[in-house]
């Protein structure tokens, strides 16, 4: 099917469509208008119903009324038992002032709550009306409500003949909330007429009027608005079965259309039913008054519809030629962008709707080529992220291998090639004791200087943790490799200014050069192999890789393995070395120290404590420690040692940052039966000065349960002595340092002296380190100092003997 007929086709289906839906919206419109013209009768019905209701019901509430010689029902229930003379005379005075009272009674009965006759005649009463006697049978249709039930609180209302102005309304009187009798009144239907034609009116043709069932039909009691004589009454025959008054005796309670009115007009009437009486009410208005307007305006839109439906469809067919040419033009376009032409563009400009979609469609082929430009940055920078690290910006592991390789293959052609391996001299400690994000800003800044002396034509990368590498090519000897590795090791000199700290950082530099037959993997085994041998001898240095390198490296590689080893499955031992009274000779308490042999060798504690910490096994070295110690030691409480802080341990700064480690020493202390109060942790003092909030946490929890601190080597780190006030510690260790040269250095003397005297006022014990002569003992207890430590007072020995030894005595 060509282009044209499915436009033609398309315009054909639109105006049907449209049509129906014109159609089913009028029809809907309709109905909506029918419901609110329902609505706004059922709404006056009611307010009307209830306005005669409510007339009705105070005419019966006047019955209730007071005077001098009491009220109507009172005096109805106080003649029960006398003869009708008699009643007639009481009741008489009262129902004369009512009748006078209440505009629109002209005469009455009073009867008893039986329907017995207490006053028959009222045709003397009364100076406003024309005084009449009630018809009998008026009086017996009022028995007759009486006798079939209690009336309606207003009392029924009936209309008796149609030839005159009048009603007959049964009221009840009720004394002490029982009903004593009826007054059974003939009012005036003035009132009532006056009601019903005060109703608020819909429109031009409204109308309101008030019916009541009779032989012949439905008799209207109110005014016809549209009779020419205003007091005309009429019956509607039975036989008219669409009238509204027919309806209205027979089926109240409804509001309906498409009835006709004694005009023989078609209306919409509300037909209800006034209740406590003989009448129906009916709220009408003409329909055509009603929809009028709907018909009007559906009439004026369905025509101003075809003429623009007329009027479109032949501007449509006329810029038809137009519209093909564009649409072909855009067509040619997205064939061109298909095919892989995406500088094609369609380069239509007019304001309508067409050239709206025509730059929607040149709009969406640039979003598509810069989506897909955008794409290709987002896939290089995905590249980038897969082969650098994101905290530096560096290459990574994985990049840096790549380029090393390249590098060797390229070696014979353009010099020989190194890799430098430098990680960073107690990185551990700034996150430990500044935290992670410190330790973040720390390694960016030095990648930045590390880069900036490496230069652009060596490759830096980031090998993991602390831990960088660098390819350098083309170099022409080992002395060029090894002035890099100088370059890179001063570049970090200056200190770096870390959460308002200058914080100095070192590196160790390890330089492996390429041989013959060297790969990637052995040129980064020798680089590392290196810079653990700058660590061992002193850290902030370079040394080149060489065989004894290679040896020390596997021997290094063999004793992390035990290591690892002896921690988890129990290869250390521990021994203790007592602190005694230094006047006395008294043991004071003991500090368990680890020991660990390996091939044959006791190795330096200092050593693989170290070694600890860098294969971040530190704090299970503490808590197995903390567990031996407890267990070996626990024989001796209650023994001549001092009640608090007897069993003194060391800790590393690694376990004061776990937060679990504060619960685990009160697990390890109960499961030993031993009391908080009898543990000393000693920590050296750099850890404790530079404690971040973790630590400072964890030694709080502790000390809060009982177990003391102690700052061990105090002297040697980076506090002054106005800090022993702030530190939470309960014991100071003076460092060795300071005792060795006691007798032979007056400085020594004098700081000794002042740390002394400071912990003393502060309320803080002191034990002196590393007393090795009688001189020294005797010149600390001079100085004040009351306890001590070191091989003259007793070397470390095995905690078994140790043990036995102090239970014999």
């Amino acid at each position: 099917m060509t282009i044209k007929k499915k436009f033609l086709l398309t315009v054909l289906v639109i105006f049907t469509t449209v049509g129906v839906v014109g159609w089913m919206t009028g029809v809907g419109i309709k109905a909506k208008q029918r419901e609110q013209v329902t609505r706004s009768l059922e709404t006056i019905a009611n307010v009307e119903v209830a306005r005669i209701t409510d007339r009705l019901a105070a005419m019966s509430h006047a019955t209730a009324g007071t005077s001098a010689g009491g009220t109507l029902a009172t005096e109805v229930a106080a003649t029960v038992g006398l003869e009708s003379n008699e009643r007639k005379d009481r009741v008489e005075m009262l129902l004369a002032q009512l009748i006078g009272d209440l505009g629109g009674m002209r005469a009455g009965y009073v009867l008893a709550s039986d329907g017995a006759t207490v006053l028959a005649d009222t045709s003397d009463l009364g100076s406003d009306w024309l005084p009449r006697r009630m018809q009998d049978s008026e009086v017996a249709t009022a028995v007759e409500f009486i006798r079939r039930g209690a009336p309606h609180a207003s009392g029924p209302a009936f209309r008796v003949t149609p030839d005159d102005e009048r009603f007959v309304h049964v009221m009840p009187l009720t004394a002490e909330g029982s009903t004593v009798g009826y007054l059974v009144a003939e009012c005036d239907m003035a009132p009532i007429r006056q009601l019903v034609s005060e109703y608020t009116t819909l429109g031009q043709t409204s109308e309101a009027h008030l019916v009541q069932r009779t032989e012949k039909g439905a008799q209207v009691i109110t005014d016809l608005r549209f009779k020419d004589d205003s007091r005309f009454d009429t019956i509607v025959p039975a036989a008219n079965e669409r009238a509204p008054a027919i309806i209205a005796i027979t089926e109240p309670g409804r509001t309906l259309d498409g009835l006709t009115d004694y005009r023989n007009k078609r209306v919409v009437a509300s037909l209800h039913r006034v209740p406590g009486t003989q009448w129906s009410l009916v709220i009408k208005v003409d329909e055509s008054e009603a929809y009028g307007s709907l018909a009007r305006a559906l009439k004026i839109g369905l025509i101003g519809f075809s003429i623009a439906g007329t009027l479109s469809l032949l501007l449509i067919l006329i810029s038809f030629g137009s519209l093909i040419r564009r649409i072909r033009k855009m067509s040619e376009s997205a064939t061109a962008i298909k095919s892989g032409q995406f500088e094609a563009r369609v380069g239509d400009r007019s304001k309508d709707e067409l050239g709206a979609l025509a730059r929607a469609f040149d709009d969406m082929t640039d979003t598509l080529v810069a989506d897909m430009n955008r794409r290709r940055e987002v896939e290089q920078e995905l590249e980038h992220s897969a082969g650098h690290d994101l905290l530096t910006g560096l290459p990574n592991r994985q990049t840096f291998q790549k380029e090393l390789k390249r590098a060797l293959l390229q070696e014979t052609t353009r010099g020989t090639v190194a890799v430098f391996f430098c990680d960073l001299d107690d990185f551990k400690t700034v996150n430990d004791d500044l935290g992670h994000s410190a330790g973040d800003s720390l390694l960016r800044d030095v990648a930045q200087r590390l880069n900036q002396a490496v230069g652009p034509q060596h490759i830096l990368a980031r090998f993991g943790g602390d831990e960088f590498v660098v390819v350098a090519r083309g170099l022409s000897s080992g002395e060029e490799a090894f002035s890099l590795a100088e370059r890179m090791r001063e570049s970090l000199a200056n200190p770096i200014s870390l959460v308002g700290r200058d914080v100095f950082v070192t590196t160790s530099v390890g330089v492996a050069i390429s041989r013959s037959g060297s790969t990637a993997e052995t040129l980064v085994r020798d680089a590392d192999a290196a810079m653990y041998q700058a660590k061992d001898v002193g850290r902030h240095r370079v040394v080149l890789y060489n065989e004894s390198i290679g040896a020390r490296a596997n021997n290094r590689l063999s004793e992390t393995t035990e290591l690892r080893r002896a921690i988890a499955h129990g290869g250390l031992t521990t021994a203790a070395q007592p602190i005694v009274d230094l006047d006395t000779g008294a043991v004071y308490a003991y500090e368990v120290l680890v020991r660990w042999s390996h091939g044959g060798k006791e190795v330096d504690p200092s050593e693989f404590v170290t070694r600890a910490t860098e294969l971040d096994l530190a704090g299970a070295l503490d808590r197995w420690v903390l567990d031996e110690a407890c267990r070996s030691m626990r024989r001796l409480q209650g023994t001549t040692l001092a009640e608090h802080g007897w069993l003194h341990v060391n800790v590393t700064g690694t376990s004061l940052v776990d937060v679990t480690f504060a619960d685990d020493v009160l697990r390890v202390l109960a499961a030993h039966h031993l009391p908080p109060s009898a543990l000393c942790f000693e920590i050296v003092e750099d850890r404790l000065s530079g404690a971040n909030q973790d630590a400072l946490e964890t030694l709080a929890r502790l000390r809060l349960h009982g177990v003391r601190v102690a700052i061990d080597d105090f002297g040697t780190g980076h506090s002054s002595l106005a800090r022993l006030r702030d530190l939470p510690a309960d014991t100071v260790k003076i460092d060795q340092a300071f005792i060795r040269d006691l007798d032979t250095d007056r400085a020594s003397r004098a700081i000794t002296s002042a740390i002394i005297s400071l912990a003393r006022e502060l309320g803080l014990e002191v034990v002196a380190e590393g007393i090795e002569a009688r001189s020294q003992q005797a010149t600390l207890l001079q100085i004040g100092c009351r306890l001590g430590q070191g091989y003259l007072l007793g070397p470390p020995r095995a905690v078994a003997d140790v043990v036995a030894t102090a239970l014999v005595h």
